[in-house]
């Protein structure tokens, strides 16, 4: 019999496939098999029952999880956390806040995902109270400055008072409806960070942009004024949104959402350094739904979505488990697969 020092070595030279004696821990793909009991951590889920006892079985269902895995680019190695953040907009009152927070704080939301709401300034402190704490909140814009003569604005300081940590920065419909240029919302990325605050900054593509070919150019010239006003990287989040493709009955394709991203991320590498575009989130926005959601979830360098009216509605959910959906469905097909075997 092994001591408690021997094992000890064990599981700290073993390669991630262990096994001792009647005992198999496969780490790398969250199992543990436990003598009579199969415990699948990932999503919580629990199967309990006779362990199989063919260890070529085993080894089969191993190798065919992995090559699953590495076949969805981004679904589950990906070391960055999936992020969803819902924008109310201008949409919510407190009863329909409340409606919204109620589904919310009830649905069994994937913890892999961040979940973040988007919340009209007047009800920051309504929605922080009474969202589940693993939920954020998030100011949909604020000032570049602390305090002063700017009636009808917030500052940064004043979201945290609220009990909110988050804020929307560049979002397309400040850029078009109310004109607001790349310098200006880099100011105001810039005293958001000062402020200590979390930032989800905005990239967008507008009809005629695409219509030109000019996405390239666009995102580029974004990217290098937010990139001035940035000093953590790991306070921010990116989102991109093709505002052809937002309530306009034109859906991107995954193609073009994935070449978007690609290009944003291969920016970052090149202008900002390799760490950070590894790390950095990439959002999408535009018209994302729980029908379309799950496929986009697997896209290489898509990190999470910008939602807008399914925000207001049950997609949320959905949404917010977009990736949560195909883990369940590997877990289960290595569940029926060793029920054959």
């Amino acid at each position: 019999m092994q001591s408690v020092r021997s094992r000890r070595r064990v599981r700290e030279h073993a390669s991630p496939l262990q096994l001792r004696g009647s005992e198999r821990i496969e780490t790398e793909n969250s199992f543990e098999l436990r003598g009579s009991e199969r415990i699948e951590t990932e999503n919580s889920i629990e199967l309990r029952g006779s362990e199989k006892e063919s260890r070529n079985s085993k080894s089969h269902s191993a190798s065919w999880f992995r090559e699953t895995r590495d076949s969805k680019p981004n679904t589950m190695s990906s070391p960055r956390k999936f992020f969803v953040i819902g924008n109310w907009k201008m949409n919510v009152d407190k009863n329909r806040i409340n409606g919204i927070v109620k589904m919310m704080n009830k649905a069994a939301l994937d913890p892999n995902t961040e979940a973040v709401v988007g919340c009209p300034s007047c009800y920051l402190s309504h929605a922080r109270e009474h969202l589940s704490p693993s939920i954020g909140v998030a100011a949909q814009n604020c000032y570049k400055v602390a305090r002063g003569n700017f009636s009808g604005e917030i500052s940064p300081e004043m979201i945290k008072d609220c009990g909110c940590d988050w804020v929307i920065l560049g979002h397309p419909e400040r850029r078009t409806i109310f004109s607001e240029p790349d310098s200006f919302i880099a100011e105001k990325v810039a005293h958001a960070q000062e402020a200590g605050m979390k930032i989800i900054a905005c990239l967008c593509e507008t009809t005629e942009d695409r219509k030109e070919g000019r996405t390239k150019e666009v995102l580029f010239k974004q990217l290098k004024s937010l990139a001035g006003a940035i000093r953590d990287w790991s306070r921010v989040v990116l989102a991109f949104e093709a505002l052809w493709a937002s309530n306009t009955g034109v859906f991107a394709t995954n193609q073009q959402v994935q070449e978007a991203l690609a290009l944003v991320r291969d920016w970052l590498r090149n202008n900002v350094s390799e760490k950070v575009a590894d790390t950095t989130r990439l959002l999408y926005a535009g018209s994302v739904n729980s029908g379309n959601c799950r496929e986009m979830a697997a896209l290489k360098d898509l990190d999470g979505f910008l939602v807008g009216s399914a925000a207001l509605k049950p997609d949320i959910v959905d949404i917010i488990n977009a990736r949560r959906g195909r883990v369940s469905e590997i877990l289960a097909s290595l569940r029926i697969e060793d029920q054959q075997g």
